[in-house]
């Protein structure tokens, strides 16, 4: 069964968290405050939120003050995951990627965020 498919069935919030567990194949990893937390990533991981993902993400940096201030491990890695937005995501994929080319996706999310880039240091499709 693919991640899309799973991510359809999930019936908790906690489905979510062990659906993205598997998927990713993390290990000694756990589940408090911070949905999901390894050594290498902590996951905000929500099954439908109330919240934007702006607000998941402030949340979670919330939670590396608070580790900074105590002199804890943060992680090199931060992650917001609302499983709809996800699961829409791979759904329209094949369709959407018709249209943009992942290139072209990521030049524009760049642009969006105001990242100056130089598209000549990019890997082309055929390199």
């Amino acid at each position: 069964m693919s991640l899309f498919e799973k991510l359809k069935l999930v019936k908790s919030e906690e489905d979510v968290k062990d659906i993205y567990i598997k998927a990713l194949g993390l290990k000694g990893y756990s589940k408090n405050l911070i949905d999901i937390q390894t050594k290498e990533i902590w996951f905000e991981a929500k099954d439908n939120s109330k919240l934007s993902s702006y607000a998941m993400f402030t949340q979670l940096l919330h939670y590396v003050q608070q580790a900074l201030n105590k002199g804890e491990y943060v992680p090199p890695f931060l992650a917001v995951v609302i499983r709809k937005n996800v699961a829409q995501y791979i759904e329209n994929q094949e369709e959407h990627h018709r249209h943009k080319t992942f290139q072209e996706e990521f030049e524009d999310m760049l642009k969006a965020a105001g990242i100056e880039f130089d598209p000549k240091y990019f890997l082309k499709d055929d390199d």
